[in-house]
């Protein structure tokens, strides 16, 4: 199978460096059809939202032209049942902060954390509570996970929305990044406060345990 014709090639995501090209097919055993072809010139972690877009690209079977397209798109819609909600929690007055995170499998708690950090911002804290729940997460081999924050910034950062640009939020950053590396499947979603009472009350519960 090979690739003819005069190819118009665009960007999806350029900060991402997708492409698509769209041109025709042929093949031995095929007649010739139209298609669009993403192409990526490096290995790369794709975010939330061009995942969507990659999944409504690809649930038009004609865009599936073989296997690996097939098995691309059927891991797409793996149902992933393990969540975390993580939380940070920081006092620059008494210059104590915390990290707080549940993981709970179909509703049901299977672990959490509530752990002191010595001075941290709350940005430091948010993305340490991310870091330490990826770890617990790795360690209880879980491959797959969705994972919730109240933290806007976190949550974009991540998901490629936000460029990073503060020195020491970069090194977390990276952390993160690295361990999102070793997980076969990954969300991560920005919720309201509310929505994250569990992960709150054990970050502030974690703060407190550096109080004299």
């Amino acid at each position: 199978m090979r690739l003819e014709g005069i190819f118009k090639v665009g960007t999806v995501f350029p900060q991402r460096k997708l492409f698509y090209a769209t041109g025709v097919i042929t093949g031995k055993n095929a007649q010739k059809k139209k298609c669009r072809i993403l192409i990526c010139n490096n290995i790369m972690k794709l975010n939330r939202q061009e995942i969507n877009e990659l999944k409504k690209l690809l649930s038009d079977k004609k865009y599936r032209i073989n296997e690996v397209l097939d098995n691309l798109y059927n891991k797409m819609n793996i149902s992933h049942e393990v969540d975390m909600f993580i939380d940070g929690a920081a006092d620059l007055h008494s210059k104590t902060a915390g990290i707080g995170g549940v993981i709970t499998k179909n509703g049901r708690e299977i672990f959490s954390f509530s752990e002191y950090l010595d001075d941290a911002t709350n940005n430091e804290a948010e993305y340490t509570a991310l870091i330490e729940g990826l770890k617990y997460v790795i360690k209880l081999n879980i491959l797959g996970i969705n994972i919730y924050s109240d933290s806007e910034l976190i949550v974009k950062q991540i998901n490629g929305e936000y460029k990073v640009k503060n020195p020491r939020m970069k090194a977390l950053y990276q952390k993160a990044m690295n361990l999102l590396d070793e997980l076969e499947h990954w969300t991560i979603t920005h919720v309201l406060r509310e929505k994250n009472e569990v992960a709150d009350h054990l970050a502030k519960g974690g703060r407190k345990k550096g109080k004299k």
